[in-house]
């Protein structure tokens, strides 16, 4: 992996590089599509490569509309519903496209009022969390409520973005608030983390964006530390479907409501219920109903007092 310094303060990590493949139209889009569709790689492998060709194809889009940013979105969520793939390939177009609406909606800066946590859990953090903590939190948009945890708690913060656009403005964001960390761009269903490594993830409104929320939860469970803490939050009920494009970003089998991630391995803390409001290209102007619960990471191990005294040791 390598590493881009973003205004000289917070490295960007590309896991997911696009394709420098300056523009291509729907045919050539179709036939390279059918080109990796029966490649023997794995998911983080094929959504890269579905990822940098709708990369390329948006390219020709805001070439053909510059005006209409809403019109490139159209585009791209089109594909999956005519190119014809097995069930698992779908998935990951479906996730790729995700990815790349919202670099549009970056892109045309229209994406306005990234969910922030209310100040009632970022205050139940900083009492609960203490000392500075390793932070993570995925699917972090455009970084403003890392921005506003690092004014509430100290410590490490590590952001990750499927969106390439929305990553280089986390990294930004970052280095505004003077705060200590790394951008990462990724996916929730493979963060490139070690188990055990954070004290505290965060993941809001992308349970009903993510392709397989089943592994994204595995994932957080995975690099969270024994005792740390989960948070997760989501409009409700959950969109799994944009009215604005009649397109689904999560297939029916793999939905999970906001109360089912993680039940079985976590213990309830607190729970915040409210109102957001947020503009985007694809769906205009909406206030939504949002949910937060603030959970405890059981499993076997040490705690992440045990382990944050024995760092202190060195």
């Amino acid at each position: 992996m390598k590493a881009r310094i973003i205004e000289g303060k917070v490295p960007l990590i590309r896991t997911l590089p696009y394709s420098n493949s300056s523009r291509l139209s729907s045919s050539e889009l179709y036939r390279k599509l059918e080109g990796i569709l029966f490649e023997d790689k794995d998911e983080i492998e094929k959504l890269r490569d579905y990822a940098s060709l709708l990369d390329a194809y948006k390219n020709y889009l805001i070439e053909s509309y510059p005006h209409s940013p809403r019109r490139t979105i159209l585009g791209l969520t089109e594909i999956p519903k005519e190119f014809r793939v097995p069930c698992t390939e779908k998935l990951l177009l479906l996730q790729a496209v995700g990815a790349v609406r919202y670099d549009v909606e970056a892109y045309y800066e229209g994406y306005k009022g990234n969910f922030t946590l209310p100040n009632t859990v970022l205050s139940f953090l900083r009492q609960t969390l203490g000392r500075s903590r390793v932070i993570f939190e995925g699917a972090c948009g455009t970084g403003e409520n890392l921005k506003k945890l690092s004014e509430y708690v100290d410590g490490y913060f590590i952001g990750l973005e499927l969106s390439e656009k929305m990553a280089e403005n986390a990294g930004s964001m970052l280095s505004t608030a003077n705060a200590n960390g790394m951008i990462i761009q990724g996916s929730l269903t493979s963060i490139p983390l070690e188990d055990d490594s954070v004290d505290v993830s965060i993941v809001l409104n992308a349970w009903d964006r993510v392709y397989n929320p089943r592994k994204a939860a595995e994932e957080l469970y995975r690099i969270t530390r024994s005792d740390g803490i989960v948070v997760i939050g989501n409009c409700q009920p959950l969109q799994f479907e944009s009215p604005g494009a009649e397109f689904t970003y999560v297939l029916p089998e793999n939905r999970l409501e906001l109360e089912e991630i993680l039940s079985d391995k976590t213990e309830k803390l607190i729970e915040w219920e409210g109102k957001w409001g947020i503009e985007t290209i694809l769906d205009g102007y909406e206030v939504l109903d949002e949910k937060v619960i603030v959970k405890r990471v059981l499993k076997g191990g040490e705690t992440y007092e045990t382990t944050w005294n024995k760092r202190l040791e060195f």
